[in-house]
């Protein structure tokens, strides 16, 4: 069985210390940084080792993130995206990074691209893993409430009283717009 090597390309705008991989890992270079001694205050070198970064999730969603350290600061980053940055160039005005085959701990550069938050939300879709219903975070109702309110050919001042919704929600209700997977 053979196996490509993986290739590591430069993040760019984070120093140049941190590089992504076309396995979609990230490390940090070795480098040496100046800065004041503790006690002293006088300029001293600290030399730090090279070491692969080990990336926490960050969402139920199971996407990945490291912490990237520049000029002193602390910054958390989406693996897919610092991989994209690396790997495809500086994100486009109004994209975001995308998963191609929906699973967010893939952050292989064939796997990703950046596109719309539109087709993002098409993916997860797709993908299975676009919440609706009572799976989405927000929902005030059930499935089978909005099953019978739908059954009972209920107006939008009924819904709204029964359901506890606005006006444009119980409408949407009504004429399927919302909760459309519902019968």
């Amino acid at each position: 069985c053979s196996q490509m090597a993986e290739i590591w390309k430069p993040i760019p705008g984070y120093g140049g210390h941190y590089e992504a991989s076309s396995m979609g890992r990230i490390r940090v270079l070795p480098r040496v940084v100046v800065k004041p001694h503790s006690t002293t205050g006088e300029p001293c070198e600290f030399h730090y080792a090279g070491r692969l970064l080990n990336p926490a999730k960050r969402s139920k969603h199971g996407h990945l993130s490291v912490t990237l350290g520049v000029d002193g600061k602390d910054h958390t980053c989406s693996v897919h995206r610092l991989v994209l940055m690396a790997f495809s160039g500086p994100c486009p005005d109004g994209m975001v990074g995308c998963h191609n085959n929906g699973k967010a701990g893939d952050n292989r550069p064939e796997n990703l691209r950046w596109d719309t938050p539109y087709n993002n939300n098409q993916d997860r879709k797709r993908h299975g893993t676009y919440a609706v219903g009572e799976a989405h975070p927000m929902a005030k109702v059930t499935a089978d409430l909005v099953a019978g309110v739908r059954r009972r050919g209920l107006n939008n001042s009924q819904i709204m009283q029964e359901l506890g919704v606005s006006r444009s929600h119980a409408n949407r209700i009504r004429h399927g717009k919302s909760w459309s997977h519902i019968a």
